[in-house]
C-alpha cells in the first residue's frame, strides 16, 4: 500500500466515525511517507477526539521531528498542551508556528496561551494584533473577546462578542459570552434580553436557564425567573440551592402560593 492510499484510508475511516481506524491508517502513512504532514495532523485529531491526548502528542511530536518548521503540527502541538495546562510550552509552539507562517487565527490562539501563561498584557496585544489583521475572523473576535473578559474589561468584551456576532449571526457561545459581559458592565436588562433569546433557540440547557433566571431578577424580571427555574427544578427536584433561587423568586414575583410549597419542599428535604 502506498502512503496516499494509507491517507485515504484514513479519511474515509475519520469521515465514517471510525476514529481509532482513522489514527491507525493515519500512522501507516507516516510509516511510508514520513514527510506527510497531513497524515500527522489526522492521526493527531483522531486520537484527541477519542480523548487519548499522549497519542495526539506522539503524533504531533513524530511530526514535528520529520518536519520541525510546520506551522500546522506546531500550532496543534501548542494547542494541546494548552489543554494540559502547560502554557509556557504552548506559547512557545505558537511563537514558533507564527515565526513560520503568520496566520490570525495562530495569534489569537497566542493571546489565549499568553493569557494563561500570566502575561495579560501579551495576550491583550496578541488579540488586537489578530483582529486588526483579520476583521473578518470569527475566531478571532472570540478570542479578542475571552481575553477582555479575563482583564475585566467588559464593555469592550461586549464590543468585541457584537463583532463576533456580525461575522456569524446567533453564534449561541457568542451571544452567551455578550449576555455575561453585558451583565458584567452592569446591564442586567440588556443581559436578560440575551438570555432569552438563548433559552428559546436551545430550552433544555439548565444552566442556561439559571444564567437567565440570575440576569432576570438582577433585571427585576421576577416573572422570567420564575419561568426559568421551575423548568429546572422539575428536573432536579432535590436540589436545595435551586429550590431556594425559586423561592426568592417567586416571593420577588409575589407569588405568595408558589413560595409557600417552595418553602414546604425544602422543609421537607431537610
Amino acid at each position: 500500500m502506498s502512503a496516499k492510499s494509507a491517507l485515504d484510508q484514513a479519511i474515509r475511516a475519520a469521515r465514517s466515525g471510525d476514529l481509532a481506524g482513522a489514527a491507525g491508517a493515519a500512522r501507516q502513512a507516516v510509516e511510508l511517507d514520513p514527510k506527510m504532514e497531513r497524515a500527522y495532523l489526522l492521526w493527531g485529531s483522531a486520537c484527541e477526539q477519542q480523548g487519548d491526548l499522549q497519542c495526539s502528542m506522539d503524533a504531533y511530536q513524530r511530526g514535528l521531528e520529520a518536519l520541525p518548521r510546520s506551522a500546522e503540527l506546531l500550532r496543534e502541538r501548542g494547542l494541546l498542551r494548552l489543554q494540559q495546562g502547560d502554557a509556557s510550552g504552548a506559547v512557545s509552539d505558537l511563537e514558533r508556528a507564527l515565526d513560520t507562517v503568520e496566520a490570525p487565527e495562530t495569534r489569537a490562539d497566542l493571546a489565549f496561551a499568553y493569557l494563561f501563561a500570566g502575561q495579560p498584557e501579551r495576550a491583550q496585544q496578541a488579540s488586537l494584533e489578530s483582529v486588526q489583521a483579520a476583521p473578518e475572523c470569527f475566531l478571532c473576535w472570540m478570542a479578542r473577546a475571552e481575553v477582555l473578559t479575563q482583564l475585566e474589561r467588559h464593555r469592550e468584551a461586549e464590543a468585541a462578542y457584537a463583532e463576533a456576532l456580525r461575522i456569524t449571526p446567533n453564534d449561541p457561545d457568542a451571544l452567551a459570552g455578550r449576555a455575561k459581559a453585558r451583565f458584567r458592565a452592569g446591564d442586567a436588562a440588556g443581559s436578560s434580553e440575551i438570555f432569552e433569546r438563548l433559552v428559546q433557540r436551545i430550552p433544555d440547557d439548565p444552566r442556561l436557564r439559571v444564567q437567565a433566571a440570575q440576569a432576570a431578577m438582577a433585571a427585576e424580571f421576577p416573572g422570567r425567573a420564575v419561568r426559568h427555574l421551575e423548568r429546572v427544578v422539575r428536573d432536579n427536584p432535590d436540589n436545595v440551592e435551586l429550590l431556594q433561587f425559586l423561592l426568592r423568586a417567586r416571593e420577588a414575583a409575589g407569588d405568595a402560593d408558589g413560595a409557600r410549597r417552595a418553602r414546604e419542599r425544602l422543609k421537607a428535604l431537610q
